[in-house]
């Protein structure tokens, strides 16, 4: 058979793989806790006023081996919580199997520390992809760090939430995951005195996921979801099925005036297996298409 002949078309729809981070207390746990049948890994306790499966003080190995034997399980979604603590486990397994006292002295000379680090992040993405490709959700959780981000577009710096983790960690995690959700108390600054220097920031109560980057917070999403939304399960799902639905269905009304049949048979083709960004591209190109007729 040849590689062509194995092609599949339609939406496919897969599961979710996200992070959550954000401020203590917001309820990342409990929105990771609302995906079906979850299981959790849970290295900080957050877990324990949810009526769910956990597994708890556990090392870097036996996280692996826990991850291994949830592929023949019937949980629906694997929860993380958190990566900043398994990044810390990690740091203790590499110090004990390399004999150094401080993660920064691992891997020989100076510096070469984080890319080893890097490299020992592995068997724990492929497990993950493993568990991913078996049908399960996969949810991590992470606290935040403030980090100064230096815009070389502005030549400002300013400060940025990002997750806490190890920058080359925090990037590798970022492109793989479909979503970067930020959960925060929705703010907003303001001030009652005219001759006030500063403002004050004021807050609705309301749990929000940011999903879009901001200059004040990492986030990023392949759905098309709005900026943000309210950190509520049910809610965000919706949305992150419903545009990608709607947008692969305008493209095909728009099909239906263009005569040309391999071109018809291009842009289905290019569709199979694109997120809602890549969908949105399709859609506009075949809008200038039509716009040329």
């Amino acid at each position: 058979m040849s590689v062509l002949e194995r092609k599949s078309s339609g939406i496919e729809v897969m599961p979710h793989c996200l992070i959550v981070f954000g401020l203590e207390g917001v309820g990342k746990s409990s929105f990771a806790a609302s995906f079906p049948k979850p299981f959790f890994v849970d290295l900080e306790g957050g877990s324990k006023s949810f009526n769910v499966d956990r597994v708890t003080d556990v090392t870097w190995n036996e996280t692996l081996d826990v991850l291994e034997e949830l592929k023949t399980t019937d949980y629906m979604t694997i929860v993380i919580d958190s990566l900043d603590w398994l990044e810390a486990l990690l740091h203790k397994h590499v110090c004990e199997k390399q004999k150094v006292s401080a993660i920064e002295d691992s891997f020989g000379s100076y510096g070469k520390w984080v890319n080893g680090v890097l490299g020992e992040w592995k068997p724990f993405v492929q497990l993950l992809k493993e568990l991913r490709s078996l049908g399960k959700n996969i949810v991590m959780i992470s606290h935040y760090q403030v980090k100064v981000f230096n815009d070389p577009a502005t030549s400002l710096p300013y400060d940025r939430y990002t997750l806490k983790l190890v920058d080359k960690v925090s990037a590798m995690f970022k492109e793989w995951v479909d979503c970067v959700l930020f959960a925060n108390f929705e703010t907003y600054s303001g001030s009652t005195d005219a001759k006030a220097k500063k403002g004050k920031g004021f807050s609705t109560g309301l749990r929000k996921l940011y999903c879009e980057k901001r200059a004040a917070y990492d986030a990023k999403n392949r759905f098309g979801l709005p900026e943000s939304i309210n950190l509520d399960y049910e809610e965000f799902i919706r949305l992150a099925v419903a545009v990608k639905t709607d947008t692969k269905k305008e493209i095909e009304e728009l099909l239906l005036d263009i005569s040309d049949a391999v071109l018809i048979e291009k842009v289905r083709a290019s569709m199979i297996g694109a997120d809602s960004n890549k969908l949105n591209q399709i859609k506009n190109r075949v809008l200038v298409i039509l716009q040329g007729k």
